[in-house]
């Protein structure tokens, strides 16, 4: 993930966000982070990065010519799905598991085998 700019303008971060988006660039809208500007006000800034490396340049480009097209874009709406799987389920993501059957059926083996060297073990002993 790499960061394209920060801002305090809402307007401003979801034009960017909505032009990349729509061409095929999946960003990420970074959390808030404030700072004083002076003794009675205080900006809140937001920042937008590209999820996919090789999107930096072409989203950089895209931001300064609308006009741009990207080398290879993506289907964002997959994407985003496809990371919000894996953010909900880290371990069947790393494990290639897709179902919660299939993960279940995982998780029994690995206690099979566990309790199995377990009782290995303790006869050993």
């Amino acid at each position: 993930m790499q960061r394209l700019f920060d801002t305090t303008s809402q307007d401003e971060l979801m034009a960017a966000k909505m032009l990349l988006e729509s061409r095929g660039v999946p960003v990420y809208v970074g959390g808030e982070g404030s700072f004083r500007i002076n003794r009675r006000m205080t900006a809140y800034q937001r920042s937008l990065w590209v999820f996919l490396d090789q999107h930096y340049e072409d989203a950089l480009r895209l931001l300064d010519d609308p006009a741009h097209e990207v080398t290879e874009p993506v289907d964002v709406a997959a994407f985003y799905e496809a990371f919000e799987k894996q953010k909900a389920s880290p371990l069947k993501a790393l494990l290639g598991v897709e179902s919660d059957a299939a993960m279940n059926w995982l998780l029994v083996l690995v206690v099979i085998v566990l309790g199995g060297m377990a009782l290995f073990a303790l006869r050993g002993v």
